[in-house]
Parts: structure tokens; sequence; C-alpha cells
């Protein structure tokens, strides 16, 4: 009964470490990210770039979460992958805040995965290099993933993530305040 009771405790302890460093690594990785994503802001905004900062084309900024994202125009799976915002539509457009913005981002802590408890009215900062605007939620929808037919309208922004079960996507539409 001895030898049962302290397999049964060397069990628990392990599984116990084991998931300790589950924790550990999820939110170690979570806090690198965020300093990188800071640092990064910081120096945009401050106008200082080194470069390796000059790659991103500008960030988003979700009051509601106090959540930062780097925006980076690019290859889609190497941006993507980097868990950073996909900027999809014509730079031109997005430099100036004008037109249809279309940003694309993973269903991830990292990145898009708390889009889901977005809301109508909330509000959120978009800045590019140039220039900084406010956006305000006015439309929330998931779609299949083979009808990405977006509205298209003048002075708006457009977030895209996947859902959970990546058959559909989940967009979010905004319009400058």
């Amino acid at each position: 009964m001895k030898k049962i009771n302290n397999v049964f405790r060397i069990i628990i302890l392990v599984s116990l470490v084991i998931f300790i460093n589950i924790i550990i690594g999820y939110y170690s990785k979570e806090i690198i990210h965020k300093n990188k994503v800071n640092r990064i802001i910081s120096g945009m905004i401050k106008n200082r770039y080194s470069d390796i900062d000059n790659e991103y084309d500008g960030y988003i900024y979700f009051y509601k979460n106090n959540k930062k994202l780097l925006i980076k125009k690019g290859n889609y799976n190497k941006v993507l992958n980097d868990n950073n915002v996909l900027l999809y539509s014509d730079y031109n457009s997005f430099n100036s805040l004008r037109g249809e913005v279309v940003l694309l981002g993973h269903n991830n802590h990292l990145v898009f995965g708390f889009l889901h408890h977005i809301t109508k009215k909330d509000i959120f900062i978009v800045s590019s290099l140039s220039t900084s605007k406010k956006y305000i939620v006015y439309d929330v929808r998931v779609i299949d993933q083979n009808n990405m037919d977006l509205i298209n309208s003048n002075n708006q922004i457009i977030l895209v993530t996947c859902t959970d079960n990546d058959t559909k996507r989940l967009i979010i539409y905004a319009r400058q305040l």
C-alpha cells in the first residue's frame, strides 16, 4: 500500500512539474512577444528606427484589451507565422489610412485570438508610419471561408481571422471616427 501511495505521489509531482512548465512556456512566449512589440512601437512613435524595426509598416492598438500588434506587408505565410498582422491591402491606402484597409492575423493568443471579444462600438487605433487614426467597430460577422466578399467602402478597416474550427472567418468592420 505504501508503494502505491509513493508511486501515486511521484506521478502527481511529475504531472505538476510538467503543467507548470507548460504554463511558464506559454506566458514567457507572450511576454517576450509583447516586449518586442512595445519596443518597436516605441521606436516608431519616437521616430527612431533600427534596421530591424524598419520592416514594420505600423501597428494597431485595441483599448478594450490593451493589446498592441505590429502590422507588416510582405509574404503571407512569413508575416502571419511570425505572429504579426498582415497588411493585405494596398500600401498607399494604408500609409494614408484612406480607402479600404484589410488586415489579417492568426487566431492565437499572440495576435487576433481575442477578436471574438470585440463588439460593436469598440474603438481601436491604427497607426501607419505617417498617420494615426481611431476606428469604431460597426459590424462583426462570421462567414464561410469560401465566401470572402468583403464590403468595399472608403475609410474603413476590415480585420480578418479564422474561427476555432477553421472553416469560417471572423470579420470585424470598423469606420474611421
